[in-house]
């Protein structure tokens, strides 16, 4: 589906965003988490998706029946078992995709009060209301998939500088979860290997892996070179 589908440029986004404004029956606050808040704000030119997160059904159901009145399919039915790689919900429309989730993305990484006091205001179109979370936020949320295009929106927002003090303090905040910090640190592999650059974080993440290390995913570091992993590996069997 994804190699399919066509990518937004800001007037574009822009332009869908006002028609759900337009369209919706009651207010609404959306946070847009994705490559849509990094193309509004200048750090990448296109995006192939709208990926937003609103904070309670009712604010689905709102959202979803403005979107079914411009023509959005709904499928509902792309949550399945392999749901941290799944979106909750995917709206398709003219090979144009809009992925909404309610309160967390990949039922780990959760829309915390910290988050939203970060976010701000980008523009409101009639009744939509949009926040964009923290550039330090959205390094969060890209670090728990193994898309190839999020390794590379990670390292663009490295370049766009973060306070990577921001990303642990949130961290504290997501502790109820476990499978994210194993996904994080993949991720944090990944960006070493392709851009031959080591983060601030990827030791307070070993730490804290090693910490649940009972509970690692049976595929976790499947494929990844790591120097670390490989020499701690059994240590922590």
């Amino acid at each position: 589906m994804e190699n399919q589908l066509k990518e937004y440029n800001k007037e574009e986004l822009i332009g869908v965003l006002k028609e759900i404004g337009y369209n919706l029956e009651e207010e609404l606050t959306i946070y847009m988490i994705g490559g849509c808040n990094m193309s509004l704000k200048g750090i990448k030119t296109t995006t192939k998706d709208i990926d937003l997160i609103v904070q309670a059904r009712e604010e689905y159901e709102n959202l979803k029946n403005a979107l079914i009145s411009l023509d959005y399919e709904c499928h509902e039915e792309a949550f399945s078992k392999d749901f941290y790689k799944t979106p909750i919900i995917v709206f398709l429309k003219n090979n144009k995709r809009v992925d909404v989730f309610i309160k967390n993305v990949s039922n780990q990484i959760e829309l915390t009060e910290e988050m939203s006091r970060r976010s701000r205001e980008y523009n409101k179109f009639e009744k939509l209301k949009i926040m964009l979370v923290s550039n330090e936020d959205i390094f969060l949320f890209k670090s728990i998939t193994d898309r190839e295009k999020d390794v590379d929106d990670c390292y663009s927002l490295i370049g766009a500088g973060l306070d990577w003090g921001i990303i642990k303090h949130e961290l504290k905040f997501q502790e109820v979860k476990v499978l994210w910090r194993f996904w994080i640190y993949e991720q944090l592999c990944r960006i070493k290997t392709k851009y031959l650059i080591t983060t601030p974080l990827e030791n307070y993440i070993w730490k804290l892996v090693r910490e649940k290390w009972h509970l690692k995913p049976k595929d976790f570091m499947n494929g990844i070179q790591d120097e670390r992993y490989e020499k701690d590996k059994d240590k922590n069997a």
